[in-house]
C-alpha cells in the first residue's frame, strides 16, 4: 500500500468511528504488518494526520484521536491542477509552485493533491475537495466551479474564467525591460509579438501597452509590433531586410523568453553581433532557455510569491464563500545579461 493510501484508509477509519475520539492507536509497527507496508510510509501518514489535528502524540504513552475529532473531519483535500506531460512530471516552474503550495497548505492542516488536466476524480474523493489552485482550463476545473467549489487561476492569459487570478505583473515587467534597454543608449527598440492568429492575443495586450507608453514617455516613436511566427520560414529574409534598412533597430523587445532566443539565433545566423549592434530582451525568465548565447537579459517573476498570493486568495474564498476577491499581480525583476549589455559578469 502507497503511503497516500495508508493516510486514506487510517482518515477513513476515523471518520467510520474504528478509531473513536480519545482511542490510542496500534504502534507503527503493528500497522505496518496490517498495511503491509514500510515503517516510514506509515510514520508520513500519522504525521500528515497530526499535522491536520487529528491525532497527538503523548510522549511516553503513544499516539491518541484527538477528544475534538469532529471539527478536524472537515473537508481537507486541496487540490493543483497542472497541464498534461508525456512524462507525468511537473515542468520545473510547476515543481516549485507545487512544492510551495504543499508547504504553504500544510501548516494550515490541509492534504495536497496534484492532478494532471485529464485526471478524473470519485465523487466520494470530490466531496473532499475544499478548494484548488488550476494553472489551465480543464474539465476538472469546470467540474470544480459548478459544484461552486473555490478555485485559484494561476496564470499569464487574459482570460480566468471569472475565478480570481494569480498573475505576474507582465505591464510592469515589460516596464523594467524598456527602460533598461533606453538605459544602454537604445532608441530604436522594435517590439516582438507572437502570430496573433495563433496565440490569446489578450496576455500579450499588457507587454505591448507598456512598450508604447514607455516610448512615448522618452518621446520616442513607437513601432507597429513586428509578428514573428516561429515556424514561418520567411522570418529570416524578413529580418536581414529590416536590418539592412535606414531605420535598422538597435534594440529588440521581445514579448516572451522564446521569441527572444529565436531572434538572437537568426541574427547569429545572419552575422550580426548581439549586443554590439543590436541588443535583444525577453521577458518571463525561462529555466529552459538558459543556454542561449549570449545569455538572454528577461525579468522574472518569483513562483513562490506567486504561489503565496494564490493561497492567500483561495484562503479568503474558503473563509468567505461566495465572496470573490480581486485578482493579484505579482511584481516582475529585472535580470541584466549578455543579450544587452557585453561582458556582464566581466
Amino acid at each position: 500500500m502507497v503511503g497516500r493510501k495508508v493516510e486514506e484508509e487510517l482518515l477513513q477509519r476515523l471518520k467510520t468511528g474504528q478509531y473513536s475520539a480519545g482511542e490510542k492507536l496500534p504502534s507503527i509497527r503493528e500497522m505496518c504488518g496490517e498495511f503491509n507496508c514500510s515503517y516510514v510510509m506509515v510514520f508520513r501518514a500519522v504525521q500528515a494526520l497530526k499535522r491536520q489535528g487529528c491525532l497527538e502524540t503523548v510522549k511516553g504513552s503513544g499516539t491518541f484521536v484527538v477528544r475534538d475529532l469532529q471539527k478536524h473531519l472537515e473537508k481537507k483535500l486541496l487540490i493543483y491542477i497542472f497541464d498534461k506531460l508525456e512524462c507525468r512530471q511537473l515542468n520545473p516552474g510547476d515543481s516549485l509552485r507545487y512544492t510551495c503550495f504543499q508547504r504553504t497548505i500544510r501548516k494550515s492542516g490541509f492534504m495536497d493533491l496534484a492532478l494532471q488536466e485529464d485526471d478524473v476524480l470519485e465523487p466520494e474523493e470530490m466531496n473532499e475537495v475544499a478548494g484548488a489552485l488550476i494553472t489551465l482550463r480543464s474539465l476538472m476545473m469546470e467540474e470544480l466551479i459548478a459544484r461552486k467549489i473555490p478555485c485559484v487561476f494561476i496564470s499569464s492569459l487574459g482570460n480566468h474564467y471569472g475565478m480570481p487570478c494569480v498573475t505576474p505583473d507582465f505591464y510592469q515587467g515589460a516596464t523594467l525591460m524598456l527602460r533598461h534597454l533606453l538605459e544602454t543608449g537604445a532608441r530604436r527598440i522594435q517590439a516582438l509579438t507572437i502570430d496573433v492568429r495563433e496565440y490569446n492575443q489578450a496576455s500579450y495586450a499588457p507587454r505591448l501597452q507598456a512598450y508604447r507608453d514607455v516610448m512615448k514617455e522618452a518621446g520616442l516613436f513607437a513601432r507597429p509590433p513586428l509578428e514573428w511566427n516561429i515556424r514561418n520560414p520567411e522570418n529570416r529574409n524578413n529580418l536581414r531586410k529590416l536590418m539592412a534598412g535606414p531605420e535598422a533597430p538597435d534594440a529588440f523587445f521581445a514579448s516572451n523568453d522564446k521569441l527572444a532566443v529565436e531572434l538572437i539565433h537568426e541574427l547569429n545566423l545572419l552575422g550580426i553581433p548581439v549586443p554590439e549592434e543590436v541588443k535583444v530582451a525577453g521577458l518571463e525568465n525561462l529555466e529552459y532557455l538558459y543556454s542561449t548565447f549570449p545569455s538572454l537579459t528577461t525579468a522574472a517573476f518569483d513562483n513562490v510569491e506567486l504561489v503565496r498570493a494564490a493561497c492567500a486568495l483561495l484562503q479568503k474564498m474558503m473563509n468567505n464563500p461566495g465572496k470573490i476577491p480581486p485578482s493579484v499581480r505579482v511584481p516582475m525583476s529585472l535580470i541584466t545579461r549578455e543579450s544587452t549589455v557585453s561582458a556582464v559578469y566581466a
